[in-house]
């Protein structure tokens, strides 16, 4: 018996096996809802630049606070969301890279970068809003919390508010990792990946500038910063308009196999 080679037996592997399939439709959807909540909660309701680190006064904190209590409420709650929000999208991201790209540790990049930016950003939320919530939580007021434990709150949050610095590396790698996974998933345009990958180099520069001190690489960081932002909008919009187009495909695959059956039972 003539032996048949192993390449003329193997089967191909069908284009669509690494492309999404219509079931992926929710996943996309939840995707696309939890980023613009990421977007909108971490972008409009940052809290603005408080009392400094090492020069305010205990008083100083206590007039913030304050007077500014409605807008540090609200960014409380809008950057817990935030986190939240990142996670569900690393998590719907990361779902699909698995399913789809098997072999890749691009889910587990995704996956563990975006974990630890959303522990540091509840961690740097906490620490600038804890004059303000804490008190509250033990049965008091900020008026009968000491001087000292008052600065000390404030130091906390410039030690949190660097360690967001410092986070730039790992949105770089949530950043490159989403932006291959998103390539080679087709989840969006390619050019918008090759953009995500620009914005993960200017965040890893950004990430030297603080680890460095060099000044000139300070603008880095704010690429990377709000690249990062921005492309949460960008997927929300392009995943959203993805899953329109697929229902219309189904859409139209429905009412084109009706017509056949029709046609063929007239015929």
């Amino acid at each position: 018996m003539r032996r048949v080679p192993k390449s003329q037996t193997a089967a191909p592997t069908p284009r669509s096996a690494t492309m999404l399939t219509p079931d992926d439709r929710t996943t996309l959807l939840v995707i696309a809802t939890a980023a613009a909540v990421a977007f909108v909660a971490g972008f409009f309701f940052s809290p603005h630049d408080g009392p400094r680190v090492g020069q305010a006064s205990a008083a100083e904190v206590r007039t913030y606070v304050e007077a500014n209590a409605a807008a540090l409420h609200t960014s409380a709650t809008a950057l817990v969301l935030a986190a939240v929000g990142f996670v569900v999208v690393a998590a719907g991201l990361s779902a699909l890279a698995r399913r789809h790209l098997r072999g890749s540790m691009l889910s587990e990049l995704l996956l563990g970068s975006v974990l630890v930016v959303a522990v540091l950003l509840i961690l740097d939320t906490a620490a600038a809003t804890m004059s303000l919530l804490l008190p509250r939580l033990v049965d008091t007021n900020l008026a009968e919390v000491s001087d000292q434990v008052v600065v000390t709150w404030l130091a906390i949050g410039g030690f949190t508010h660097f360690l967001g610095d410092l986070q730039m590396a790992f949105i770089a790698v949530v950043l490159a990792s989403g932006s291959l996974a998103a390539r080679r998933l087709g989840l969006v345009n390619r050019w918008l990946c090759y953009v995500g990958l620009v914005v993960a180099g200017c965040a890893a520069l950004g990430t030297l500038a603080i680890t460095l001190g060099v000044d000139l690489l300070y603008l880095f960081w704010f690429v990377g910063m709000y690249g990062f932002y921005l492309g949460l909008l960008v997927l929300a919009v392009s995943t959203l308009l993805a899953w329109r187009r697929t229902g219309r495909h189904s859409e139209d695959m429905e009412h084109v196999d009706v017509a056949a059956v029709a046609q063929s039972m007239g015929q």
